[in-house]
C-alpha cells in the first residue's frame, strides 16, 4: 500500500528513491522537527507575550502619575493665579497710601522752602 500520491519523478528531492516507510519514518522525523520548532516559537510567544503585559502594567502606572501630576500641576497654576491676584490688589491698596503720603512730603517740603525763601527775603 502507499501512503504518498506522487507519481514517479513527481516526488520531493528529500524522498526520492525511498520506499514507503522510509518515507514514512522521514515524515515522522520532519514533524517532530516541526513540533520542536512550534514550541520554541510558542515559547519565545509566551515570553513576548509576558513582556507586553509588563510593558502594559507600566505604561498604565505612568499614565496614572502623570495624570496625577497633570492634577497637581493645575492646582499649583491656580494657586500661583490666587496669589498673583491677591498681590495685584495689595500693590493696587499700596499705592493710594503711598501717593498721600507723597503728596504731604512735597507740601511740607514746599512749606518748608516757602520759609526758607521767606525768611531770605525779610532778612535781607
Amino acid at each position: 500500500r502507499r501512503y504518498h500520491n506522487w507519481k514517479k519523478g513527481d516526488e520531493p528531492d528529500e524522498i526520492k528513491g525511498m520506499d514507503d516507510r522510509q518515507v514514512l519514518s522521514y515524515q515522522n522525523e520532519v514533524m517532530q522537527q516541526q513540533d520542536k520548532s512550534a514550541e520554541v516559537l510558542s515559547s519565545a510567544l509566551g515570553r513576548i507575550k509576558t513582556v507586553g503585559q509588563r510593558l502594559g502594567d507600566e505604561l498604565d502606572e505612568h499614565a496614572i502619575l502623570l495624570n496625577d501630576l497633570n492634577d497637581e500641576t493645575h492646582k499649583t497654576t491656580r494657586n500661583i493665579e490666587r496669589q498673583n491676584r491677591r498681590m495685584d490688589k495689595l500693590i493696587k491698596q499700596a499705592r493710594v497710601p503711598l501717593s498721600l503720603c507723597a503728596i504731604i512730603c512735597l507740601v511740607i517740603v514746599l512749606v518748608v522752602i516757602l520759609v526758607l525763601v521767606l525768611k531770605f527775603l525779610v532778612f535781607k
